[in-house]
């Protein structure tokens, strides 16, 4: 994150200090980072409660009312970051600031825009020329890199606004549609046999490169399908699994997928489309498909919208 501009040393202190709370998810452990939010926002005289989702595992929901506080607008933004893994040449929950940018895991996704929306709240606040005239509801969540758990916990319990700003990194240009998400994990079942006489087993592995490599080629013939906000579709393997001992032949193995679906996509179309490679590669092997219930499909608002302009 450029740590130059307007009102930039609040922006400084609250992402430094969210950042250096590890919150990765999975396991999800945003509590620390929570009760941080929390506090700061009582500290400038928001009315603030905690959803615990999970346990060890709150959404904060803080309010604060400027004028008649009618009107209401919801900023949104989440605790949880993705696992640091083993290839940071820094330490990730230890904030450091070179050439203007500061370096930790979560900075960009997305504690950076929940230090600016804490900031923002806080220049309302302090600021005696103040004409904003309504209410801000600051929603800092759970579980936002693994389904959406938080946020899906606030819709159930009838959180409302007029109008909603979600803080993802987007390069600070206002984005109106988001990609849907279609996840599926395929199973691949061989059959075992010892390595020096593979004729006599299955290789689930070698099943799966086969649908790995067709997955590639379907990832590049979605390029040629270009949105002007949003670039092209895509799918991804992402996860694997399989094998037991170096010199069997492995009779399991199983791949994650993670598709990305433009305007007009649908999940019934992904299927088909992962169907067809299925039944092209697997001749001789048995699988399963499984659903892993996170589809959603693709959002927006119109740019004409009040929020929007």
């Amino acid at each position: 994150m450029n740590m130059q501009g307007y009102y930039s040393e609040d922006v400084l202190k609250y992402l430094i200090d969210l950042v250096s709370f590890n919150s990765e998810n999975p396991p999800g452990k945003e509590e620390a980072a929570a009760l941080y939010v929390k506090n700061v926002m009582e500290g400038l005289g928001a009315e603030v409660t905690l959803d615990y989702v999970e346990p060890g595992r709150p959404n904060v929901i803080a309010r604060m009312k400027f004028g008649d506080g009618r009107r209401r607008i919801l900023l949104n933004s989440h605790l949880d970051v993705v696992c640091s893994g083993d290839n940071w040449t820094k330490k990730p929950f230890e904030p450091i600031i070179q050439d203007d940018k500061l370096y930790g895991r979560g900075s960009t996704d997305a504690k950076g825009s929940l230090a600016a929306m804490i900031a923002g709240i806080k220049r309302i606040h302090t600021n005696s020329e103040n004409e904003y005239d309504g209410e801000i509801i600051l929603t800092a969540v759970v579980g936002e890199e693994t389904g959406g758990l938080g946020t899906k916990s606030l819709i159930k319990k009838g959180l409302m606004a007029d109008a909603a700003i979600v803080g993802e990194p987007t390069n600070l240009e206002v984005i109106t549609l988001q990609k849907g998400s279609y996840r599926r994990k395929i199973l691949f079942y061989g059959k075992s046999a010892h390595s020096s006489t593979p004729h006599k087993g299955i290789n689930a592995i070698s099943y799966a490169a086969r649908f790995v490599v067709e997955v590639e080629k379907l990832n590049d013939s979605l390029q040629s399908k270009v949105h002007p906000q949003l670039g092209s579709g895509c799918i991804s393997s992402t996860m694997i699994n399989g094998g037991k001992q170096i010199s069997i032949i492995p009779d399991f193995c199983e791949i994650s997928i993670d598709r990305r679906l433009l305007p007009g996509e649908t999940v019934e179309e992904c299927d088909k489309q992962l169907d067809i490679i299925l039944k092209d590669t697997c001749q001789g092997i048995r699988y399963e498909k499984i659903d892993l219930s996170l589809d959603k499909y693709p959002v927006g608002i119109s740019e004409t919208e009040e929020i929007v302009k």
